[in-house]
């Protein structure tokens, strides 16, 4: 779907939040970079990569990522309990590696470090 927008309209927003927007294009550029990123660390097809970001365009980004390198994201609540949540995460999906946004309040982050 997104290589079929980037043909037919690369300069029209993908996403607009506040005060920021990207094209389809910078979705791509970034969604490229992140899938590289998780790649050089380790990250291959059918690898469990855990998300802890609020409701933000970086989720959009982290979820189109993974699925072009094949690895499956999966979403941890941040409305819970940071600790609490993670370790039912850690047990039902049992992640290969897992990403969070430094954005979160300090009191959201986890304890335990959260890549590979």
């Amino acid at each position: 779907m997104l290589c079929d927008v980037l043909e037919r309209a690369p300069d029209s927003d993908a996403w607009v939040y506040e005060n920021q927007r990207a094209s389809y294009s910078q979705l791509d550029d970034r969604v490229s970079c992140l899938a590289h990123g998780l790649t050089i660390n380790g990250v291959t097809a059918g690898d469990r990569v855990g998300v802890l970001l609020a409701n933000r365009p970086e989720f959009l980004e982290v979820i189109l990522a993974t699925a072009r390198i094949g690895a499956i994201a999966v979403p941890i609540n941040v409305r819970e309990q940071p600790d609490r949540d993670f370790a039912a995460f850690s047990e039902a999906a049992a992640p290969d590696a897992a990403l969070r946004c430094r954005a979160l309040p300090r009191q959201r982050r986890l304890r335990q470090p959260l890549v590979r």
